[in-house]
């Protein structure tokens, strides 16, 4: 009886210590794929004396570092840690209002930061930039102003942490995730998406690309253009040129220079007519500019020759001749 106890015994201690070690494995294989981030510079530029807004630079940093010490994909580095990140913070926005209409029910206060991850370049020169945004309702009656907007800081720092972890994560995603990530009701998850996509080649989703060249939040659409002309997708030429409909010049100029990127018959036709005949005479250099530049470079338009004249150059007073 003694025995089978001992041998008993044995086998339960020898498993315990099996899991322990493997628990111990794992949670160093966890902490090893963490990034070492170095905190450089805390910057304020949201303090405001005359609206009585002032942060303290050194709680921002240790919300930062309380922050960087639950990331998945960073964690508190030293100078020498080889790959080290470094972390520059900005507050850059502060503001508040009352909240509930005709009958406040406390006091809206938000607050947006600025996080920036970069290596050296003799490291990887890797770089992730990001925002975080929060916002809270408070009752100025029981708590502080400087307080209140304390609270929301650390709420956006965290923020920032929590969507660079997503943008580290985006790199690695399979192909399926990431299309899932792109048709989240989610915009930090649709922006990062698309951020990714500007550096990974991902073909089979530019449908999902051009779908969110309708997104309702414009800069999302912004991402969008540029995760298309990265990927220099002729199917994208035709959407680009739909989605300036009902938009500003400033997008019109854009969409110039992404379908310079991408070229093609549709570019070439649609940069001709803006350049022969638009209204605006900054939009019209533009396209003039974009459209010699193709037909110098391109030698799809190269052969194509010339269906009709090239618009002349627009003349510094605007007129088209």
């Amino acid at each position: 009886m003694s025995g089978s106890l001992s041998d008993g015994l044995r086998i339960l201690v020898g498993s315990m210590l099996f899991f322990w070690l493997v628990g111990v494995a794992c949670d160093w294989d966890e902490r090893g794929s963490r990034r070492p981030t170095l905190i450089l510079e805390v910057v304020d530029q949201a303090s405001n004396p005359e609206k009585k807004i002032q942060f303290d630079k050194s709680r921002a940093r240790r919300y930062l570092e309380r922050a960087l010490g639950t990331s998945k994909a960073f964690s508190l580095g030293e100078e020498d840690d080889p790959g080290a990140y470094r972390a520059r913070l900005r507050i850059v926005l502060a503001s508040e209002r009352e909240a509930g209409g005709e009958s406040p029910v406390g006091v809206y206060r938000a607050v947006q930061v600025d996080l920036e991850l970069k290596q050296r370049r003799s490291q990887g020169g890797d770089r992730i930039s990001v925002e975080g945004k929060q916002f809270l309702v408070q009752d100025p009656g029981r708590q502080d102003r400087d307080d209140g907007f304390d609270a929301v800081l650390e709420m956006a720092i965290h923020h920032a942490v929590d969507v660079a972890d997503l943008q580290m994560d985006l790199r690695f995603m399979e192909r399926a995730a990431l299309r899932q990530v792109l048709h989240s009701e989610q915009l930090d998850r649709r922006l990062m998406a698309l951020r990714t996509l500007q550096q990974r080649k991902e073909s089979e989703l530019v449908p999902e690309m051009i779908e969110l060249l309708r997104d309702p939040d414009s800069d999302v659409v912004i991402e969008a253009v540029g995760a298309l002309v990265f990927h220099k997708d002729q199917r994208a030429a035709r959407p680009l040129i739909k989605s300036t409909s009902q938009r500003d010049s400033v997008y019109l100029l854009q969409i110039i220079t992404a379908l310079g990127e991408l070229g093609g018959v549709d570019a070439k036709g649609f940069l001709f007519t803006l350049a022969a005949g638009h209204q605006v005479e900054s939009i019209r250099r533009r396209a003039h500019e974009v459209y010699v530049e193709l037909e110098a470079t391109d030698p799809r338009i190269a052969q194509m020759g010339r269906a009709v004249a090239l618009p002349k150059p627009v003349p510094k007073d605007g007129r088209v001749k």
